[in-house]
């Protein structure tokens, strides 16, 4: 009798659970050696990068939608640190669990339960936890990966802001859905779909109307109006004061 639909997603999917059961095998082992001063650390931290990067890849297509969020907000914590200390690769472990313990049930978690499984994930502000307002402050980065965006990254995490990236618009509206940050910070320069545009496309649904927007851009002088966006929404210059001026934006916000 031929295999049905039924029965070919069944088996993908148990093959995705065993193959992801050993990505995580191999993480867990990169990361001890890592703790014990073991082995090549360079080495190992790529080859755990590029575990987590497959995880979060293939996690969706397999029905398992919030290990790509928790694979996602892992590689936001190590990212975001300069360099991860002793202490902090336990952290990294927590997140590594969470995974295993919806791969070992096989079942994913009921959408009740996302929210209360994110929340209890490792910020990447850590100690230096600096409240702005009540609560722990998240913001999100739309740009692409580079020496700028770690360099705000980090800052902002030494300052004690919770921070999570997105490499494009549309990833930003998954996650802004899925995360609910508090502000984002957007590049301008998209080739298809501008920091403009997601700004636009924030404010037409209920869920984005009220959240802050910055727009980073190497244009100089540009304005809200040219850009046909809100003047609540600021317009930050990508150069060397970036950091400063995104602090002030949040700052404004606080004392709003």
């Amino acid at each position: 009798m031929p295999e049905t639909t039924e029965d070919v997603l069944a088996r993908l999917s148990l093959s995705y659970l065993e193959t992801a059961s050993d990505r995580l095998d191999l993480i867990d082992r990169s990361i001890d050696q890592i703790f014990h001063g073991t082995g090549n650390r360079g080495a190992l931290y790529f080859e755990l990068q590029k575990e987590i990067h497959s995880l979060k890849g293939s996690a969706g297509s397999y029905g398992y939608p919030l290990i790509t969020t928790i694979a996602h907000r892992l590689e936001d914590y190590m990212e975001s640190s300069r360099r991860l200390e002793k202490d902090q690769w336990l952290d990294v472990q927590k997140f590594v669990d969470e995974i295993r313990s919806i791969i070992e049930t096989g079942q994913h978690p009921k959408d009740s339960l996302h929210s209360q499984i994110l929340a209890r994930l490792p910020t990447s502000s850590g100690a230096a936890r600096r409240q702005l307002g009540a609560g722990q402050f998240t913001a999100l980065l739309v740009v692409n990966s580079g020496v700028q965006r770690k360099f705000v990254g980090t800052e902002l995490v030494a300052s004690g802001i919770d921070v999570t990236f997105a490499d494009h618009p549309l990833q930003a509206l998954d996650l802004i859905f899925k995360l609910q940050p508090d502000a984002v910070f957007c590049s301008q320069e998209f080739p298809d779909i501008s920091g403009a545009d997601l700004c636009k496309m924030l404010s037409a649904v209920d869920a984005g109307k009220a959240l802050p927007f910055a727009i980073l851009t190497s244009t100089e002088s540009l304005s809200a109006a040219q850009l046909g966006v809100s003047e609540q929404v600021g317009i930050i210059q990508k150069d060397a004061n970036i950091y400063n001026n995104i602090m002030a934006f949040l700052g404004a916000l606080a004392s709003g």
